[in-house]
């Protein structure tokens, strides 16, 4: 076994976060084992990487090892940011070769240091998560689309300046209990999905806007204060509770019922 897969071999271990870890540079690798352990509640104590002022980004993966990208998961951790700016995890396909899937991300909270610690300087980040499965042409092919099958589980996005999640040409994506909030950015949040199929979520609270585009076999269920979809999509279902919602004329079997629907 020569250095590079040995170096492999090591980074796919498991990382355990049982407290407080500082980093000053993003956690940049084709993909990562994850896992808290401890209370992972609102507060500073217990599983939590913080990332500090002048850190770009928080996670980065995806690329880097051909091959090796898939298989990334995240567990029972917060995410925090000292500092404004950046994406906590960005996930992104480079080639057919560097192009993730297979990911576990689970009772996580991304949020503001201030968030957590109380302060009158307000941490934020720009977006908690960044999906992108690229649109180069040869990631948009038929059986070789962006980043495959992605489970999401009680996920909170909070603090965000930017859009708070971007899924960006995924395929088999399955959620339940994401959330999104403003927490102490002072703008309504956003969640963006584009250029996607095959996405499942169940027991959202969005308290902001959703974006659906170019997007189809969508189905929805939860609360969202307003939903947008356009021209080009098809096959979406809604179900729950919708404040306002925006369906442009071309969008072709797009159904939504719940109570409180304004079309």
């Amino acid at each position: 076994m020569n250095w590079l897969l040995i170096l492999a071999a090591v980074l796919s271990q498991t990382v355990t976060i049982t407290d407080l870890q500082d980093r000053s540079a993003p956690w940049q690798q084709a993909r990562i084992d994850i896992e808290g352990r401890g209370p992972n509640g609102t507060d500073p104590t217990g599983p939590i990487v913080r990332f500090g002022h002048g850190v770009a980004d928080g996670f980065v993966l995806g690329a880097g090892d051909p091959f090796r990208a898939t298989g990334s998961r995240i567990e029972r951790l917060r995410i925090a940011r000292q500092g404004t700016g950046g994406t906590a995890i960005k996930i992104v396909a480079k080639s057919p070769a560097e192009r993730p899937g297979e990911i576990v991300i689970n009772d996580v909270l991304v949020c503001g240091w201030s968030d957590l610690k109380g302060s009158s300087t307000k941490d934020n980040w720009d977006t908690a998560l960044l999906i992108d499965g690229g649109t180069d042409a040869e990631l948009t092919k038929s059986g070789v689309a962006g980043v495959r099958r992605i489970r999401i589980d009680q996920f909170r996005a909070a603090s965000c300046l930017g859009d708070s999640i971007v899924f960006r040409n995924v395929t088999h994506l399955v959620g339940t209990g994401i959330q999104i909030d403003r927490g102490t950015s002072g703008r309504v949040p956003n969640m963006i999905v584009e250029d996607s199929r095959h996405v499942f979520l169940s027991g959202i609270n969005i308290f902001g806007e959703l974006h659906l585009r170019n997007c189809n076999n969508v189905v929805l269920s939860g609360y969202v204060q307003t939903l947008r979809i356009d021209k080009d999509c098809r096959d979406v279902v809604v179900v729950g509770l919708v404040g306002k919602s925006s369906i442009e004329a071309k969008a072709a079997r797009v159904n939504i019922s719940g109570m409180g629907v304004v079309k």
